[in-house]
């Protein structure tokens, strides 16, 4: 997220965090209203996530808050990578209860899972 957001940031995008947003006015030029005041834009970017509530009605009844646990291995050698991973790919199990893997750029194993649906 932090890569995205200063990539946003170098194409001359703004970012303005700890606003709560009370509403937004939809059109052309959306405005979009803080207690503290408000921002007129192009575009707006809902990032939310399922805490949207009565923001975006069309999704917000489409995503539930969940809480999951990550942990990542020390970074592993090219002999250690050999004996553990035949090939550079991830793996998730998309079932009710999400579980993945994947290889970090520094050659960690990073396993998630363990989802508590409901979760804040």
């Amino acid at each position: 997220a932090l890569g995205e957001a200063a990539a946003f940031i170098s194409l001359g995008g703004q970012i303005f965090e700890q606003s709560a947003v009370v509403s937004i006015d939809k059109g052309m030029n959306p405005v979009v209203k803080t207690a503290q005041g408000s921002v007129k834009s192009k575009y707006v970017v809902l990032a939310g996530n399922a805490y949207l509530g009565g923001l975006a009605p069309n999704i917000s009844n489409k995503a539930i808050p969940c809480g999951t646990q990550v942990v990542a291995t020390q970074p592993l050698s090219d002999e250690q990578l050999k004996q553990v991973l035949t090939s550079d790919y991830c793996v998730e199990d998309c079932n009710y209860l999400l579980d993945y893997f994947r290889l970090t750029a520094d050659k960690r194993l990073l396993f998630g899972g363990g989802v508590v649906y409901g979760a804040r």
